[in-house]
């Protein structure tokens, strides 16, 4: 038996067929640049979201760099940004001609430590914090808005990996001044394609950034301030919109998954250790991890067994070649670069049957069974 970490072929087959005829429509259409269906798949979006205004552009990196520009951060500035995260949160602040600032994880949820953050801000000038709603798991940034707020910082989140995910009745994006999503091909709400989108109520935000997308242009021919081009292709608008009506249905199936690994490993309680998910707090059920010891060990064994799995992420940005010179003192960053070495991303999602979960599970027990040791 053979297990793919994600299978983009099988769950995108049904969307695609499904909906040919008006996929098909589209195509033929002759509207390509931000067409209608762009408008009505920001509309859909934006209700999903709970927001008030939704903008698509071409990829979440790009989202995260106009969100920072339309928020008004500055060539120079100070952005916390967590020291556990994809590379393009790092990337966009440093795009922009601003300092990324590290800032540790608290290694229960692999998230941003609040403490930590506030230990900062309380040393230091910072300008702006990005807040990433890592695996799915979403920060409680409401424990430390006030306290942010106060000193006049910004607060931008990250919700590459946080599609559906919640702080009380409130989605992932609404908590702080503006939010970013990726559409990546492997998210939960992935497209045929890149793409991304920034939410916000703030109304100078999002007609800053209808600018920043489109040339600096509102009206055909009229540029009011430097622009780019980013617009989210038309094709990929219209197959997520028809993505989003599963989207709810696909998390509660994801979370289905979850506990039935969970069951799986509860005789190894030991060995193995779970992302925290605190009071409040609904994921979007992105990534499933586990910690071990014996990751390395693990990978083989399930390699050996045609089990794909991935690791999230193997190297921290503040490791990675273009940063490691200025972030040389590792007790900067101790519990994302421990995270790092000790977690495995296992499989997820609708391409899954609940006999695939139950032989990933019973061939990482046998793993367990064989090597006799505890996880301490």
């Amino acid at each position: 038996m053979k297990i793919k970490y994600f299978d983009l072929k099988k769950i995108n087959h049904k969307i695609l067929m499904t909906n040919k005829k008006e996929i098909l429509k589209q195509i033929f259409s002759g509207q390509y640049i931000l067409p209608s269906i762009v408008n009505k798949f920001e509309n859909n979006f934006s209700k999903f979201c709970r927001s008030k205004y939704c903008v698509t552009v071409n990829s979440g990196h790009d989202a995260l760099k106009f969100a920072l520009i339309a928020c008004g951060v500055k060539r120079g500035d100070n952005v916390a940004v967590p020291a556990q995260t994809f590379i393009s949160t790092w990337f966009a602040v440093s795009e922009i001609g601003a300092n990324p600032i590290c800032v540790d994880i608290d290694i229960r949820t692999g998230l941003m430590s609040n403490e930590k953050l506030k230990n900062l801000v309380n040393s230091k000038k910072i300008n702006c914090v990005i807040f990433v709603h890592l695996f799915g798991n979403i920060c409680n940034i409401n424990e430390i808005k006030y306290f942010l707020k106060k000193k006049k910082i910004l607060i931008i989140e990250d919700c590459a990996q946080s599609h559906g995910g919640f702080y009380k009745n409130i989605h992932s994006g609404n908590l702080g001044d503006v939010g970013t999503f990726s559409f990546y091909p492997g998210k939960n709400l992935g497209g045929i394609g890149d793409g991304g989108a920034i939410v916000t109520k703030n109304k100078k935000i999002y007609e800053n950034i209808i600018k920043l997308r489109n040339y600096g242009s509102k009206k055909k021919y009229m540029h009011e301030t430097l622009g780019f081009n980013s617009r989210l292709n038309h094709i990929n608008a219209i197959f997520l919109k028809f993505k989003l009506k599963k989207l709810n249905q696909d998390i509660l199936s994801r979370s289905k998954q979850i506990k039935k690994y969970k069951k799986g490993f509860s005789k190894f309680q030991h060995d193995i250790k779970f992302m925290e998910v605190l009071k409040n707090i609904k994921p979007s059920n992105h990534i499933f991890y586990i910690r071990t010891k014996f990751r390395n060990q693990l990978v083989q064994f399930l390699k050996k067994s045609q089990i794909e799995t991935l690791i999230h992420y193997p190297i921290i940005p503040p490791l990675q070649k273009f940063y490691k010179n200025k972030f040389y003192r590792q007790k900067n960053f101790e519990n994302a670069l421990k995270l790092s070495k000790e977690i495995v991303s296992l499989p997820i999602g609708d391409h899954l049957n609940n006999k695939d979960i139950e032989y990933i599970t019973n061939q990482i027990g046998f793993f367990y069974k064989k090597k006799k040791y505890n996880f301490n």
